[in-house]
This record gives C-alpha cells, sequence and structure tokens, in this order.
C-alpha cells in the first residue's frame, strides 16, 4: 500500500516514503489511436486515446549520459530543492482540492519513477510539492499544499514564465493531472497547451514525451472539474 493510500484511506500515520510506483493497469488496450467524443467518455471530455502508445512505447535514452543522469537521480532525496523555484518563475494564483484526512507525510520524495517510461518525480518540502522532469532533474513546478478539514488544498503554483505567462491554465491543469495520476494514482486525461496543433500522432508523441505510461488520454478540454473520489486510492 503506498503512502497516499494510507493517508488518503486514513489509516497510516505520516512518514517520510518513496512510491515504488507501477504504471496502472488498463484494461483492454486499443490497438491505435481513437478519439473519444465527450458523451461516450468517462471523464465527460473529448478525448484521444492515447494508450497504444503510452502502455506499448518504451523509452530509451538517447545515450549513455543521459541514462547515468536518470540513475543518479533515482538515488536524488530533493533536498537541494528546499526553498526553489523554477527558472524565470511566475505565481499562478488557483484552487484544487482534493480528499486527504490525515497531515502531508515527512518531507521528501513522495514519488519516484522506476523506469524511463516514468517522465516525472515529485518531492514535499516545507508544504511545498516541487514536480521535477526525471530524466534531467529539472524543477518544473513548484505548488503549494496544505491540509485542512480532509482536504489537500493547492493555491498557488510556481511556473516557468515561457509556459505561465502563454498559457497558465496549461500549467494549472498540468498539475492538476500529476497530482491526480501521481499521488492519487487516478486515471486522468492530461492536458493539451491551448495553441498546439498537431495531428493524432503528433499529439500521442506530445503526450508520451511529456507524461510518458500516464499520458494515457489527452485533451484540450477543461480537465479541473474532473475531482478524484473521495475514497480512491487509484489502480495500482
Amino acid at each position: 500500500m503506498s503512502l497516499w493510500k494510507k493517508l488518503f484511506n486514513g489509516d497510516a500515520k505520516p512518514e517520510a516514503a518513496v512510491v515504488a510506483p507501477a504504471a496502472p493497469q488498463a484494461p483492454a488496450i486499443p490497438e491505435t489511436l481513437e478519439w473519444v467524443e465527450a458523451h461516450d467518455s468517462t471523464f465527460g471530455l473529448r478525448c484521444l486515446d492515447c494508450r497504444s502508445v503510452a502502455l506499448r512505447r518504451k523509452s530509451v535514452a538517447p545515450d549513455k549520459s543521459i541514462e547515468g543522469r536518470w540513475a543518479r537521480e533515482r538515488a536524488n532525496d530533493g533536498r537541494r530543492l528546499s526553498g526553489q523555484r523554477p527558472d524565470h518563475a511566475v505565481t499562478l494564483d488557483t484552487l484544487l482540492l482534493g480528499p486527504m484526512n490525515q497531515p502531508l507525510p515527512a518531507d521528501g520524495p513522495v514519488f519516484k519513477g522506476d523506469h524511463l517510461d516514468e517522465k516525472w518525480d515529485v518531492y514535499l518540502f516545507d508544504g511545498w510539492l516541487y514536480f521535477v522532469r526525471s530524466w534531467s532533474g529539472l524543477l518544473v513546478y513548484r505548488a503549494s499544499v496544505r491540509v485542512e478539514m480532509g482536504k489537500m488544498i493547492v493555491e498557488r503554483i510556481d511556473a516557468p514564465s515561457d509556459a505561465a505567462d502563454s498559457d497558465p491554465d496549461f500549467c494549472v491543469r498540468e498539475v492538476d493531472f500529476l497530482i491526480k495520476t501521481l499521488l492519487y494514482r487516478v486515471p486522468a486525461p492530461h492536458p493539451l497547451p491551448r495553441d498546439f496543433k498537431a495531428d493524432d500522432d503528433g499529439v500521442a508523441e506530445f503526450s508520451f514525451q511529456r507524461h510518458g505510461d500516464r499520458g494515457w488520454y489527452a485533451t484540450w478540454g477543461d480537465t479541473l472539474g474532473l475531482a478524484p473520489p473521495e475514497s480512491s486510492a487509484g489502480p495500482q
């Protein structure tokens, strides 16, 4: 049972732990990319089903130096991130809510990918979640987090200015997606940038490069209305 599952179910004390995640196990994987219309979608949004790529394709590091960097990041406790902001960060005000009936865990890693298809690591320090690219250790987002009245609450996100200035909604939705899929471990569609234009293969490529085997579904729709279920611990 993962740390976050215990916290959401209320049967564990806070403790430092690293989630050893496995990609969620999906039922029948489509053979091809397929658009699912909103009225047929579990999420009520028009989504491109990218599972034929996300769950079949395997990432390969282009050279040994990148593979070595990824391996070194597996041993990184993230402490260097404490108090840091993304480069040229802009602060975005938001309100993201999720069920949580225990205090936050002790500072340290809360999600570490254990294979190359996991594209993100997540750390917690001093009331901030740090979202880091697993291959490079690059800090992309920092999000304030607190627990109050059975809810995990995110009210501020620090994001790179180039992304935040051009498409702040994308930044907020991506943090929301990462919280749902990596911490709650529930399937969710990931957002696409507002001005991103591509055919289906291009969308699937963006999805895989950005989210690896967590990028099951891609959408331009508003994903913020998809709250994690109150009792959910997510697929294992």
